[in-house]
C-alpha cells in the first residue's frame, strides 16, 4: 500500500525508542548532525531514525509487520472480491421466466454502500476526537479482518497507537468496499455481454413511474453530462414495471423484452459513481488522516520529547569547571590563559574522531572557521598537508588522559616554526564533563615545558 513506507519508518522509530538507551552525549552529537532540521522536530525525528538504519536492518520487525499487513489485506481483498462476484451473479440470475428486479440491484449498488459510507464518515469524525472503535465494529470488514489476523501465519507482533490503528482500519474498509463493488460490477458486465438479460421493476409500495423517473433523474446527475444513455427514460420505466398477479407476465410486457435490456447502462454508472468513486475519494481521505496520525504519534511520545531535548540542547558545563582553573593557577605550569572561544578560528583535533570533536566544540561553544583532524589514523603525508594549511595561531584539542607521543611532539615542533602561538586545550572524559585530571595535566606540562610559544587554555 502507498503508506507502507511511512508506516515502516514509524515502526522503526517506535522500536528504536523502545530499545535504544538515551545517551545525552550521543543524542547531542546526532542533534549537531541534524541541526539544519531543528526548526522541524518531525523531520528531525525521522532523520534520526534514518541514522540508525544499520541497526534496524537486523533487529527491527518493521518488514515483518508490513508483510503481515500486506498479506492480510491481499487475502481480504480476494475474499471480498469473490463475495462481490457471487452477490452480483445472484442479483442478476436470469432464467427467462421473470425479469431482474433492478430495485434489488440498486439496494446493493447504492443504498447499502451509501449507508456504510455514512457510517464511515461518522466514524472518521468520531475518530478525530475520541479514538473510539464503536462505529468501526459495525463494519463486516472489521470482523473479517480480526478473523484473518487470528491465524498464526498472519499474526502481527506490533501494537499500534489506537488513533493510527483506527485510521488504518478505516482505510482498509474503503479498499475492501471498492473490491466488493468491483466484483458486483464485473459480474454485471460479464452477464450483459454473455446473456440476453431483461430488467424490470416491481414493488408493493405505491410508487408511480413518474416518481421513479424523478428519483432516477436525480441519481443520474453525476454522469448525465457524460452520457444521456445512462439515464432511464420515462417510457422505459413505464414499460419495465411488471406485476406478478396470477403468476405470469402480461403479453404486452413480454413484447417490450428488447427494450428492457437497456437498464444495464444505468446500473453500471450507478455502481461506478455512487459506489466506487465515493470510496476512492474516502480511500485517499483516510490515507491522509492516517499519515497525520502517524506524524502526530512521533511528537506526542514522551520519549520523543526527551530525545528532542537531548539533541537540541547544548550540554551544560558543571560547577566542576572551576577545578580546572584552580589546578592550572596553583601549579607551576607553562603559559596558561582563559579560553576565549570567540578568538579561535582554527581547530586541530589530535587523535580525536570527528564525532567527539563535534561534541567538544559544542560543549565549549567554539565555532571555528577551519577544523582539521591530525594524528591517530592519519598518515605522515596527511599531517604534513595540515601543517601547510595552517595560516594563523591554531588551537589543538588533545585527550588529556593519553600522554603525548613523539609523533605529537614532532608535529608541535614543525607547527611552532610557522605559528607564533599554539594553544592547547586539554579535555577529559565525558563522564567527568571533559575536565582533565590533575595527574594528566602534569604529564603534558612536563612534556611541553621546553616549548616557549605554547599556551594551555583553561
Amino acid at each position: 500500500m502507498a503508506h507502507n513506507s511511512r508506516l515502516k519508518n514509524y515502526i522503526d522509530y517506535a522500536y528504536l525508542l523502545e530499545h535504544e538507551k538515551m545517551d545525552k552525549e550521543k543524542n547531542r552529537l546526532e542533534g549537531i548532525k541534524l541541526k539544519h532540521l531543528k526548526a522541524s522536530p518531525l523531520k528531525q525525528l525521522k532523520a534520526w531514525t534514518t541514522l540508525h538504519t544499520s541497526t534496524l536492518a537486523q533487529q527491527s520487525n518493521a518488514t515483518n509487520v508490513l508483510k503481515g499487513i500486506n498479506a492480510i489485506t491481499a487475502v481480504l481483498v480476494f475474499i471480498i472480491f469473490l463475495t462481490g462476484l457471487s452477490v452480483g451473479y445472484g442479483l442478476i440470475s436470469y432464467s427467462g421466466q421473470k425479469p431482474i428486479n433492478i430495485l434489488h440491484f440498486l439496494f446493493v449498488g447504492i443504498l447499502f454502500p451509501l449507508f456504510t459510507l455514512f457510517l464511515n464518515i461518522i466514524a472518521m469524525i468520531k475518530n478525530k476526537s475520541t479514538h473510539s472503535e464503536f462505529l468501526l465494529k459495525i463494519s463486516p470488514a472489521f470482523w473479517l479482518d480480526k478473523l484473518v489476523e487470528s491465524f498464526p501465519s498472519f499474526k502481527i507482533n506490533f501494537k499500534f497507537e489506537p488513533l493510527i490503528l483506527n485510521w488504518l482500519i478505516l482505510n482498509r474498509i474503503q479498499l475492501l468496499t471498492i473490491s466488493f463493488l468491483s466484483g458486483v460490477l464485473i459480474s454485471l458486465i460479464v452477464s450483459v455481454v454473455s446473456k440476453d438479460l431483461a430488467f424490470g421493476w416491481s414493488s408493493t409500495l405505491n410508487i408511480s413511474p413518474k416518481d421513479l423517473f424523478n428519483f432516477f433523474q436525480t441519481i443520474s446527475l453525476p454522469w448525465s453530462w457524460l452520457c444521456h444513455c445512462g439515464s432511464p427514460s420515462l417510457e422505459l420505466i413505464e414499460k419495465s414495471q411488471f406485476f406478478r398477479l396470477g403468476g405470469k407476465l402480461s403479453k404486452e410486457y413480454i413484447s417490450h423484452a428488447r427494450l428492457l435490456g437497456n437498464w444495464w447502462q444505468f446500473l453500471v454508472f450507478t455502481i461506478i459513481f455512487w459506489g466506487i468513486f465515493p470510496r476512492i475519494i474516502l480511500l485517499f481521505i483516510t490515507k491522509y488522516f492516517l499519515n497525520r496520525a502517524i506524524d502526530k504519534s512521533y511528537l506526542q511520545n514522551a520519549k520523543s520529547k526527551a530525545l528532542l531535548y537531548n539533541m537540541n540542547t547544548q550540554i551544560i558545563k558543571t560547577q566542576a569547571d572551576t577545578k580546572e582553573n584552580d589546578l592550572l593557577k596553583n601549579n607551576n605550569f607553562i603559559n596558561t590563559k582563559s579560553l576565549d572561544n570567540s578568538n579561535i578560528s582554527t581547530i586541530i583535533g589530535w587523535a580525536i574522531d570527528k564525532n567527539r570533536l563535534d561534541i567538544v566544540l559544542d560543549y565549549q561553544n567554539i565555532k571555528p572557521k577551519f577544523t582539521f583532524l591530525a594524528g591517530g589514523n592519519n598518515t605522515l603525508e596527511e599531517d604534513n598537508e595540515i601543517l601547510h594549511s595552517i595560516k594563523d595561531n591554531p588551537t589543538i584539542i588533545i585527550k588529556s588522559w593519553e600522554p603525548p607521543t613523539n609523533e605529537f611532539l614532532d608535529f608541535i615542533e614543525e607547527l611552532s616554526k610557522k605559528s607564533k602561538k599554539i594553544n592547547i586545550l586539554p579535555i577529559g572524559t565525558s563522564h567527568n564533563s571533559y575536565i582533565p585530571a590533575e595527574k594528566d595535566i602534569k604529564i603534558w606540562n612536563n612534556k611541553l615545558k621546553n616549548f616557549q610559544n605554547i599556551w594551555i587554555l583553561t
